[in-house]
């Protein structure tokens, strides 16, 4: 993990951890974009009935000048996100209502990999 390789190394390290970034211009939000504005009807894994608690990226910026230089975050880790406790589909959906958007979104079993248990 990149956090335990930084914190071995001779300088202070303070770490933010977040579950999903959504704004224009991150990976997360083109990746939610996409089949929103491209498929009026998906279907996807059930994984996207995963609850994350996605934070915007002014909110992280703000937490990065929160931060920033201060003695009190020196060899920490915070973990930061936003107001809410969604699901990738909630996402999504959330997505397709502030675009205007009417899209269908069905989960199913099938495509979700079964991880093994060794």
């Amino acid at each position: 993990m990149v956090e335990e390789i930084l914190s071995s190394a001779s300088f202070h390290l303070t770490t933010l951890c977040a579950g999903i970034i959504l704004g224009s211009g991150s990976a997360s939000f083109g990746i939610m974009r996409d089949p929103i504005e491209k498929l009026p009807i998906m279907v996807t894994p059930k994984w996207l009935n995963t609850k994350s608690q996605p934070i915007s990226i002014r909110n992280v910026i703000e937490y990065l000048k929160g931060v920033l230089l201060y003695d009190y975050a020196f060899d920490k880790s915070f973990d930061i996100g936003g107001p809410e406790i969604l699901t990738y589909k909630q996402m999504l959906h959330g997505f397709a209502k502030a675009r205007n958007l009417k899209r269908t979104i069905i989960t199913v079993p099938v495509m979700t990999p079964k991880l093994s248990s060794y």
